[in-house]
């Protein structure tokens, strides 16, 4: 593969999951008859892997990164049944299955590392957070402390503080 230009080419495991792709497609496409349909599944299966890689580390939240990593994941586990089916049906030797197995496995351990990665980056918790939520809820922050309350909460812990009524418009209800 040429050298990277975007950021999900950088990843070890998409250029993983293009090399699975790049050596399953012709075992795929030698399938004929009755074989077609396992070999179309087969085939948009292990595309999926990598286009679903693309996509979520296109994305900018961590809970959108990490629904098309999961994906992934599961695109490249079906892949692994597919193999399994394959070699029981006499349309792969033994040794192929192993080969390919064994490369959706590390992909498939590539892709749970990435996710409870990007998981423990999302929940952790920074001073800033703590300090906002030692706060009294009695005290209006400034307009300061509101856009940090929303990088730290998110943006709709944020838009709901600014759409909540203070001490004085509540009494007025």
């Amino acid at each position: 593969m040429n050298e990277p230009i975007l950021d999900h080419e950088k990843r070890d495991v998409y250029r993983v999951a293009i090399g699975y792709v790049a050596e399953m497609y012709p075992i795929a496409k030698s399938f004929r008859g009755d074989q077609r349909h396992l070999r179309d599944q087969w085939l948009r299966a292990a595309q999926s892997v990598p286009l679903n890689i693309a996509e979520g580390n296109g994305k900018q939240s961590v809970k959108d990164k990490n629904r098309f990593f999961e994906i992934a994941r599961g695109s490249a586990l079906e892949c692994a049944a597919i193999h399994d089916i394959l070699q029981a049906l006499s349309a792969i030797d033994a040794e192929s299955n192993r080969r390919g197995k064994s490369e959706l496995k590390r992909i498939v351990s590539m892709l749970t590392r990435l996710i409870q990665r990007t998981d423990r980056v999302a929940e952790r918790p920074s001073s800033t957070s703590t300090a906002m939520l030692s706060t009294s809820t009695r005290h209006r922050p400034g307009p300061n402390q509101r856009l940090q309350w929303g990088r730290v909460m998110g943006r709709v812990a944020m838009e709901d503080h600014l759409t909540r009524p203070t001490e004085p418009e509540r009494s007025s209800w």
